[in-house]
C-alpha cells in the first residue's frame, strides 16, 4: 500500500485555448448545469463528499487511500493543484496511484459555466468510464453552490469552519457553516470535526444524519490539525464499509503511509512546504513548526492578495529566528504589503520565489518552511524541483 500513498510529481500540462475562456466563477446553476451534464453516467453509489474551511484536501486522501486499501479502486478529485492539472482527478488503488490523461481533462464539455464545472464534469465522465469501484470528491467552495453537490454520495464530512469566502458564503460562521453542511445527499450522514458545540448545532439542523468525531487520530502527517483530518476520514470509512465490512479489517496501514502535497512536507532535508491559506490554517502550521523545528528555523512567507495578510502576519510568533517575505507570481500580495503587515517586525523582502528561497536557504542549515498560501507553497515547491514558478498553469 505504500507505493498507492505516495504523491504524484506530474510535469506541468498547458489546458487548452478553449478551456481558458470559460470564467472561473457564475452566478449559481453550477449543481444543476453538473446533474445534466453528467445524466446518466453509471458512477458508483459508495463514496464521500468532503468541505471544509481547511482539513478537506488531506481528509479526502486519507478517505480515497483508505478505500484503496479496503480493495476498492477508488476516483479522487481534489482541488485546487499544486504543479499539475492533472492532479485534480486521481485513481487510487490498492497497487498505485495514477492521474486523469490530458485528453480526458480537456475533453469539451457542453453546458457548462465554468472551468471548475468542466473540470468536475471531465473527472466524472473519466471515472465513470474506467468503471471505479467509489468516488472521493473535494468540494471546490463552500456546498450550497458547489459543483460537487450535483453527485450523491451516502457520506459527507465537514472538516472545518472559518470566515472564508464571505461574499459567496455568508459573513458569519454559523452562515458558512449552513453553506457547507449543505453539501450533503439528501437522507445521508453528515461526518463533522471539531468545530464547537454552537456550529454543530448548525450542521445538525441542516441534515437528517449527523455523526461528530470526538478524538484525534494518530497518523503520518504533521501537526496536532491533521489528527482530527484522520479522525474524520476514519469515521467516513467506518460509515462507508461498516467496522466489519469487506476488507475493513485491513485499514490502518493508509494513516501511517499518506502523504499530501503541500502539506508539512519536507522536500530535502532542508525545505519544508505547507499550503495554509488563512489565519487558521497558518496558526496551525506554525504550531507544528514549532514542535518539529523548535525555535531555531527560517519562515519564507508569502500570501496571495485577498486573503488578510495583515491578520497573517499577526499570527507570526517570535519562534522564526528569520523572516523571509516574497511575492507569490499568481495572485501573491505586494511585497510592500507583506512586508509592512510585519512592521515593527524586522523582515527580509526578496522580489520572487526563486530569489526567496535561494537566500532562505543561504541563512544557514536551519529547516526553512514555506507558507502563506497554497501558490505561494507550489510555486516553492516548483523551484526546488528546478522548474520555473512562472511556467506553473492556474486557473
Amino acid at each position: 500500500m505504500r507505493h498507492a500513498a505516495r504523491p504524484l510529481h506530474l510535469a506541468p500540462v498547458a489546458p487548452p485555448a478553449l478551456f481558458l475562456t470559460l470564467p472561473r466563477f457564475a452566478d449559481g446553476g453550477a449543481v444543476e448545469r453538473v446533474r445534466r451534464a453528467t445524466r446518466g453516467l453509471r458512477l458508483p453509489n459508495l463514496g464521500a463528499k468532503v468541505t471544509g474551511s481547511n482539513g478537506k484536501g488531506s481528509t479526502s486522501h486519507l478517505i480515497a487511500y483508505g478505500l484503496a486499501e479496503a480493495g476498492l479502486r477508488v476516483g479522487l478529485f481534489t482541488s485546487p493543484h499544486m504543479l499539475d492539472p492533472r492532479e485534480r482527478a486521481r485513481v487510487v488503488t490498492p497497487g498505485g496511484t495514477t492521474a486523469i490523461p490530458a485528453e480526458a481533462l480537456w475533453a469539451p464539455v457542453d453546458g457548462v459555466a465554468t472551468r471548475f464545472e468542466a473540470l468536475t464534469v471531465a473527472a466524472a465522465r473519466y471515472f465513470a468510464d474506467i468503471g471505479v469501484d467509489a468516488v472521493v470528491w473535494e468540494a471546490g467552495i463552500g456546498g450550497r453552490l458547489d459543483a460537487t453537490r450535483a453527485f450523491d454520495c451516502p457520506v459527507t464530512v465537514l472538516t472545518h469552519v472559518a470566515l472564508e469566502h464571505t461574499n459567496v458564503l455568508g459573513t458569519t460562521l454559523p452562515e458558512i457553516t449552513a453553506d457547507k453542511a449543505d453539501l450533503t445527499t439528501p437522507g445521508g450522514t453528515l461526518i463533522v470535526g471539531p468545530i464547537g458545540d454552537a456550529l454543530v448545532a448548525v450542521a445538525r439542523a441542516r441534515v437528517a444524519h449527523c455523526r461528530l468525531v470526538s478524538a484525534p487520530v494518530a497518523t503520518a502527517l504533521r501537526g496536532a490539525h491533521q489528527g482530527w483530518n484522520a479522525a474524520c476520514a476514519v469515521a467516513a470509512l467506518d460509515t462507508l464499509l461498516g467496522t466489519s465490512g469487506p476488507g475493513r479489517e485491513h485499514t490502518g496501514d493508509f494513516l501511517r503511509t499518506t502523504r499530501v502535497p503541500g502539506r508539512f512536507e519536507a522536500l530535502d532535508g532542508q525545505l519544508w512546504v505547507d499550503a495554509a491559506h488563512n489565519v487558521s490554517g497558518l496558526e496551525a502550521a506554525l504550531m507544528t513548526a514549532r514542535a518539529t523545528f523548535g525555535d531555531g528555523w527560517t519562515l519564507l512567507f508569502g500570501a496571495s492578495a485577498d486573503r488578510d495578510v495583515e491578520a497573517m502576519a499577526r499570527a507570526v510568533d517570535g519562534a522564526p529566528r528569520h523572516i523571509v517575505v516574497t511575492e507569490a507570481h499568481h495572485k501573491g500580495a505586494p511585497l510592500e504589503r507583506v512586508s509592512r503587515a510585519f512592521a515593527p517586525r524586522s523582515v527580509i523582502a526578496v522580489p520572487t520565489p526563486r530569489q526567496a528561497l535561494e537566500l532562505a536557504r543561504g541563512l544557514g542549515p536551519e529547516p526553512v518552511l514555506a507558507t502563506g498560501g497554497l501558490f505561494l507553497a507550489a510555486e516553492i515547491m516548483a523551484e526546488a524541483r528546478g522548474t520555473a514558478a512562472d511556467s506553473l498553469v492556474w486557473f
